[in-house]
């Protein structure tokens, strides 16, 4: 990561790190297996930490040793100084830009002394460390860069994901908060598909123009600051690079397409090539007789009896009610918004609906195949919900319970969150507004705060006496496991 100023800066400088190393002699650092992460812990994601910042827990801190400065961001500080207004803070006025990959600028908004322990128990080292801050989005509250980890003369491993430093009383540590690693790191992946893209690398120009000379200004005293890099990428291999695809997951063996209703070719599904012939008749015939559990359309799908489930929002009422006003949308995405809502009101998913509490905007995100999905902003509703804790399974432990298994059905609910009710009081909280009129929903919709709790909670309560012997489910994902495969019918 790198500072600098605008293309117009005249002076440019190489970065110093503020803070001089303290040396400890014969302190020696190592790593051996005891320091691997515990159980079945990811070891691939960011090192996140806490830190003691002016006598404040401050979490998902990244240690960072490719970033050149210290950064917090702003939605950290404020609330580590009670809410105080960015303008109303003490901040060294700095005149620069924070550059990312692809040479993405972001405006430094000044710089701020904040005393900051390292801590492990009775190893502790304090320091004063001058931070940048940053107003963006991000999943981080701070990132601890080279100048920091110069001064603890910190070293990273990151297959232990784990810090050690020395202390006058021998090496301390700070290890990954994995929950939180896995948390930043899915949170950043959707961040880099949400954002809109930033100005171009520089050099980078129309093909057939000419490159531009930056314009220089005598009254302009921004500068430039350069970090040194070791690293020297050609250009085939960047091409390359962003070329890549992730590629896309297909079944292990050759599947066959599977008519229930014989001459119907919507109503179908897909079976394993390699059964066995007599198994795959009696599968068939079994799938055939118990057509009613399966569902193509949502008039197919009755829903679940509110005894079983009810989704109840539990909104604080101390919270502001919110009303987002209505966001334009261009005639195509207008259409894709009236086929949407044409569909939700033959299925009596939503209603109309006057005088509503809270307004929610339409957000049209592209799938890969050139058409429109259809979501509902509930940020500032979620905002004032109370977060439902309930677990969800882990990944690994559910494909561990499936080894040894020879057989497997894959189960997809239909129309998942939209199978669970919404407790009446709460139905009008779901309004959301579009170019035609207001609606609220009757169901459970995707992207409303613990939608997926309540889900997975169903789904236990359902299958209780299943999961775990014939039966994985995460949240609308089920597999349907036999070791046997005569057992399967």
């Amino acid at each position: 990561m790198i500072v600098g100023g605008n293309a117009t800066s005249s002076k440019i400088m190489q970065i110093d790190p503020p803070l001089q190393a303290f040396r400890l002699t014969g302190t020696s650092i190592s790593f051996s297996d005891a320091d691997y992460p515990r159980g079945n812990m990811c070891r691939n994601g960011p090192l996140i930490v806490t830190l003691d910042m002016a006598n404040q827990d401050v979490k998902k801190v990244l240690i960072d040793n490719g970033s050149s400065v210290d950064i917090i961001f702003k939605h950290a500080l404020r609330r580590m100084i009670l809410n105080t207004p960015l303008e109303d803070m003490k901040l060294e006025e700095i005149q620069g830009s924070v550059y990312g990959f692809g040479n993405h600028a972001v405006p430094v908004q000044g710089a701020i002394d904040i005393p900051t322990t390292f801590d492990t128990s009775s190893q502790e080292v304090t320091a004063m460390v001058k931070y940048y801050v940053i107003d963006m989005a991000s999943p981080y509250n701070a990132i601890i860069g080279q100048p920091t980890l110069f001064f603890l003369e910190a070293i990273i491993s990151s297959p232990h994901m784990k810090v050690k430093f020395p202390t006058p009383i021998g090496p301390g540590e700070l290890i990954t908060d994995h929950v939180a690693s896995q948390y930043c790191y899915s949170t950043t992946l959707s961040l880099a598909q949400t954002q809109p893209k930033r100005r171009k690398p520089y050099g980078e120009q129309k093909e057939g123009s000419s490159p531009k000379t930056p314009r220089t200004s005598q009254n302009e005293s921004s500068q430039v600051f350069l970090i040194k890099s070791s690293f020297s990428y050609s250009e085939t291999s960047l091409t390359k690079a962003k070329l890549h695809r992730t590629p896309k997951v297909e079944p292990g063996e050759p599947v066959e397409n599977i008519e229930l209703v014989e001459g119907d070719p919507t109503r179908c599904i897909f079976i394993g090539s390699s059964l066995q012939p007599a198994l795959k008749q009696e599968l068939i015939q079994l799938l055939r007789e118990s057509l009613d559990i399966f569902a193509w359309r949502p008039k197919d799908m009755p829903g679940l009896d509110e005894s079983i489930a009810v989704h109840r929002l539990h909104v604080d009422p101390n919270k502001t009610v919110v009303k987002q006003k209505r966001r334009n949308s261009a005639p195509e995405r207008q259409q894709a918004i009236d086929e949407e809502i044409n569909k939700l009101l033959k299925t009596k998913f939503i209603y109309e609906i006057k005088f509503p509490e809270w307004i929610s905007n339409v957000v049209l995100v592209k799938k890969t195949s050139s058409k429109w999905r259809v979501y509902i902003d509930f940020t500032d509703l979620n905002k004032a919900t109370p977060k439902d804790y309930y677990p969800l399974p882990t990944i690994d432990q559910l494909v561990d319970a499936t080894a040894g298994n020879v057989l497997f059905s894959f189960l997809d609910a239909f129309s998942k969150y939209n199978q669970i009710k919404l407790a009446p009081e709460d139905q009008a909280k779901t309004t959301f507004i579009t170019h035609r009129a207001i609606y609220a929903y009757r169901v459970l919709p995707i992207g409303l705060m613990n939608a997926g709790a309540t889900y997975q909670r169903t789904m236990n309560k359902i299958f209780s006496n299943q999961i775990g012997r014939n039966l994985e489910v995460y949240v609308d994902d089920m597999t349907v496991k036999s070791k046997f495969g005569i057992y399967m019918i």
